[in-house]
């Protein structure tokens, strides 16, 4: 395994633990919807999920949260964990196209979104 890829599975990892305990599932793998490798492929599955098991029971003002939320982080959700690591600065030249993130790197983006999500779960 290399870095990149350990990396990327670590923040997975952290990513299921927020999601099992906002939605009040056991770690196991029989019971589980979102898991490591699973957010790894599909990182706006299991974090829109979350959002909408959280927004069946939102007041309005988290509801206003999530929405917000929503706003800010599908288009790096979208990106995914591996390719949002892949950004050593806040630009990356992908064929004939330039990408921007509004992060000084892609592990800080990732580290915001956890932090993000954590805070979101928690409330």
């Amino acid at each position: 395994m290399n870095d990149a890829t350990l990396r990327t599975h670590t923040y997975a990892v952290e990513i299921e633990h927020i999601l099992s305990r906002a939605m009040g599932v056991e770690m196991e793998p029989d019971r589980m919807l979102f898991n490591a490798d699973g957010l790894e492929r599909s990182l706006e599955s299991g974090v829109m999920f979350l959002c909408g098991y959280l927004l069946k029971s939102a007041d309005a003002k988290k509801e206003s949260r999530i929405r917000t939320f929503i706003n800010d982080w599908t288009h790096y959700c979208q990106i995914g964990l591996r390719e949002l690591l892949s950004y050593e600065t806040n630009t990356k030249q992908i064929g004939n196209s330039q990408y921007e993130i509004e992060f000084d790197n892609g592990e800080e983006a990732v580290r915001k979104l956890i932090e993000e999500l954590r805070h979101l779960s928690e409330d």
